[in-house]
């Protein structure tokens, strides 16, 4: 991989105008276009323009690659280095349907049913040799479309093919192309020629802009449900707070009583706390149902123990305050 931010193509292009630019009289234009970006100082990293097909009624995810792909994102399998970089070459053709049938690397679960050399075929005819098997459990994602992890077991990785004839393909080309620069004045010719040829709206964004986009939006987001839940918390303590306090006051009476046939102080503030902690302990219960071992529920916990903190310090000051005489004449 080179060095230096990547870049992708951001088209702004509405599909009715994609439709006009696969027009003939856009092919030499594009042609231009396609020379540029391959005499340009940059590092083509990865091609990865994902379809779906359906191989024996099973539905197959189609990835059209470079050979960078594999050592990007960690990919190996039953094939070396040097036929990766021999099949998977990107190759600029004339006119597609004339290729032979292409090269392709199945996901593991295809070794159940095929072999080295055998050609499978698509629910639209198109048909793949294979000529290597995925490791078991092997994954991409590409940031610019989805930060998910997808799964390669049931894929087929194809070398990508740019059909010069085909304007479309020489679009789908540039915009899934990734590119490796230390600088995105690199890039401006690339940029130059576009706006001259009036081609595709479009321009180059690093990763690391798109990144800092995903950070500011997830930190607006963080800021957002973190202010509504401070307020939360803050009346969730309230409500518990004045809930022990008229708990407190409501039995004051039977307390004053219970002082006065021999009780001891901490035989009451140990019934006291009891009630409330059961309820508080049984709701930290529900939520390790619900969330299980995740940051909500210890975080939830943590404001359980604040609140049991509260309740002990509160409860044992309170009743060590009252006298039998205060507490019986707490019912006049």
């Amino acid at each position: 991989m080179g060095k230096g931010d990547i870049y992708v193509l951001w088209n702004n292009n509405e599909p009715e105008w994609e439709q006009e630019l696969e027009k003939d009289k856009y092919n030499r234009k594009f042609r231009e276009l396609i020379n540029k970006v391959r005499t340009a100082n940059v590092d083509i990293l990865v091609l990865n323009n994902e379809y779906e097909t359906s191989i024996k009624e099973k539905s197959t995810n189609l990835l059209y690659i470079t050979p960078d792909f594999f050592d990007r994102y960690g990919i190996t399998g039953d094939f070396s280095d040097r036929e990766i970089h021999k099949l998977f070459c990107t190759r600029f053709v004339e006119n597609i349907e004339t290729e032979k049938v292409p090269p392709a690397i199945a996901g593991a679960d295809f070794r159940h049913e095929y072999k080295k050399g055998d050609v499978v075929q698509g629910d639209s005819g198109e048909r793949y040799r294979i000529v290597g098997f995925l490791k078991k459990g092997s994954y991409y994602a590409v940031p610019t479309q989805s930060r998910n992890l997808e799964s390669m077991d049931h894929a087929l990785l194809m070398p990508v093919t740019v059909d010069l004839s085909d304007n479309a393909s020489i679009m789908e080309y540039l915009r899934y192309s990734q590119f490796a620069v230390k600088d995105r004045s690199e890039l401006l010719g690339i940029e130059d020629m576009n706006r001259k040829l009036h081609l595709m709206d479009s321009y180059f964004v690093s990763y690391s802009s798109q990144l800092q986009i995903v950070q500011n939006d997830i930190l607006e987001s963080i800021i957002l449900f973190g202010g509504f839940g401070s307020i939360l918390l803050i009346f969730s303590m309230l409500g518990i707070s004045g809930m022990i306090i008229q708990l407190i006051h409501d039995y004051q009476y039977e307390y004053g009583v219970n002082l006065l046939c021999g009780a001891e102080i901490k035989d009451i503030f140990i019934r006291l706390v009891f009630q409330v902690s059961l309820l508080i302990v049984a709701g930290v219960c529900m939520v390790f149902l619900m969330a299980g071992n995740s940051l909500a529920f210890w975080s939830v916990f943590l404001m359980a123990v604040v609140c049991l903190l509260l309740l002990y310090f509160y409860s044992w000051k309170k009743l060590n305050r009252e006298t039998v005489i205060i507490s019986l004449r707490s019912m006049e």
